[in-house]
């Protein structure tokens, strides 16, 4: 043995130390005797990674204490700009956090993306990881790219839990990213309606406007998020104008959304929802829209009201050759040879006026005239 050289800080091709990997297997014992034989504790991998990091990424915080004693940087930052609580709490390792936030760690650091280590324990729903980080200073509104929040993240992701205890210490449920969206919004983005309802018991407001003046409902309502949609609804945010009311409909039908457009109808009084459904019914048969057609019909749409200056659903499928919806208007009492107010045309002067072949013979089936 006389003679033999060991380099304890000797790179392998991805420019980790023995220390790398005895940090990263926990090794603490002999994480001592390499750092007593000279290792350097913040020596940096291809990634800029430490071995605190690899501690932090197996949340071995025995490695973690005797790497910081040894005068380990707490906040030592990899090619990402992550420091090894970044680590800890994209990994739920409370432990280790608890370690290096004792030794100095930021809890307020944001690497190359402008996250903090809150950021990622909530994205990952580290809930444990996360109330360490807020027991020891970390700020529950701090700001991101976009003008992001953790809260927004929480909401997203439909971490309820996480979502509490950043409300529990004082994160702001009305602020507003760059798009001026609130949390609301992007849980009713996500159908989060855990996290929604979470929000609206702290206090969030239900109809706030974002930049372009949509509402969580709205955004809820395109995104076909049926359950954030009930709880919206159950907290009053239809209790709206009726204009407000008539754009939520006419966005469910868009969506194809049909459950959730029997909830709205059933917000307008019992004795205007068949000439408000059919309304809709027009807009159905212009679009084609089958199974929104059957749904409206369920719901008692006057199947003969006239929408003004256009005519009956009968004749706005006639106009678009909407034969299968044409069919089950007749099936269902549709007057076939109801004359529109302006033109003064039934829909079978309709249906041959557009060449639309398939429907004028439907129609005269059913005894329409020109």
């Amino acid at each position: 043995m006389n003679g033999f050289y060991f380099d304890v800080n000797f790179k392998d091709t991805d420019g980790k130390t023995p220390l790398h990997y005895a940090a990263s297997r926990n090794a603490h014992e002999e994480v001592g005797v390499l750092l007593e034989l000279g290792a350097d504790v913040n020596v940096e991998d291809n990634n800029g990674d430490t071995a605190l990091h690899e501690a932090a990424k197996k949340n071995v915080p025995e490695t973690a204490n005797v790497l910081l004693k040894y005068g380990a940087d707490p906040n030592s930052r990899n090619s990402s700009g992550d420091t090894a609580l970044h680590e800890a709490a994209r990994r739920n390792a409370p432990e280790t956090a608890n370690v290096l936030l004792k030794y100095g760690a930021d809890p307020n650091s944001r690497n190359s993306s402008g996250d903090t280590p809150l950021d990622h324990a909530t994205e990952n729903n580290a809930y444990q990881t996360a109330a360490v980080l807020l027991k020891n200073g970390a700020n529950p509104n701090a700001v991101g790219g976009g003008q992001i929040t953790p809260l927004h993240m929480a909401a997203r992701y439909n971490a309820r839990e996480i979502a509490t205890l950043l409300l529990e210490n004082d994160a702001d449920p009305n602020v507003h990213d760059n798009s001026g969206r609130t949390p609301l919004h992007t849980a009713a983005a996500w159908n989060g309606h855990k996290a929604a309802t979470v929000l609206l018991e702290h206090g969030a407001p239900v109809c706030p406007w974002d930049n372009e003046g949509v509402t969580p409902l709205e955004v809820a309502v395109k995104c076909s998020a049926l359950e954030t949609v009930k709880i919206l609804l159950e907290h009053g945010a239809g209790a709206y104008t009726h204009e407000y009311q008539e754009i939520m409909r006419y966005e469910a039908m868009r969506a194809d959304a049909n459950e959730i457009l029997v909830l709205l109808l059933e917000l307008t009084p019992v004795d205007q929802r068949p000439i408000e459904a059919a309304q809709l019914l027009f807009y159905a048969a212009a679009g084609n829209a089958l199974r929104t057609a059957k749904v409206l019909l369920e719901c008692g749409a006057d199947i003969n009201a006239m929408v003004e200056p256009d005519g009956t659903a009968l004749h706005e499928a006639a106009r678009k050759n909407a034969s299968e919806i044409a069919k089950i208007l007749l099936e269902h009492g549709a007057n076939v040879n109801a004359k529109c107010p302006y033109f003064g045309r039934t829909p079978l002067n309709w249906a041959v006026g557009r060449d639309s072949d398939e429907t004028a013979e439907l129609l005269r089936q059913h005894g329409g005239q020109m």
